[in-house]
């Protein structure tokens, strides 16, 4: 899930990370949409994960000013991860 964090850019956070299995679901709150549009293209150029879906983007109204948040869900290729492990090891 390294993946996860490279492509987080500044100003943007989560709120919850779940892993199952293979599957996995992203919670968060971004400073403006442009930043979940980023982070969305950069997970979608990752080897290990496919089948990303961005389920829900929503503005949410604070007295600090206004937030995005974002569900994402997709799944972990468990066998391109072992195979990347495996090529750093030689």
């Amino acid at each position: 899930m390294n993946d996860l964090v490279e492509a987080r850019p500044e100003g943007l956070y989560f709120t919850r990370v779940e892993e199952n299995g293979e599957a996995f679901r992203i919670e968060g709150r971004a400073m403006g949409s442009d930043a979940v549009a980023r982070f969305y293209e950069h997970l979608g150029a990752s080897r290990q994960l496919r089948d990303l879906v961005l389920e829900e983007i929503q503005v949410i109204e604070q007295d600090a000013g206004r937030l995005y948040g974002f569900v994402m869900h997709g799944h972990v290729s468990l066998a391109g991860a072992n195979a990347t492990f495996a090529e750093a090891a030689e």
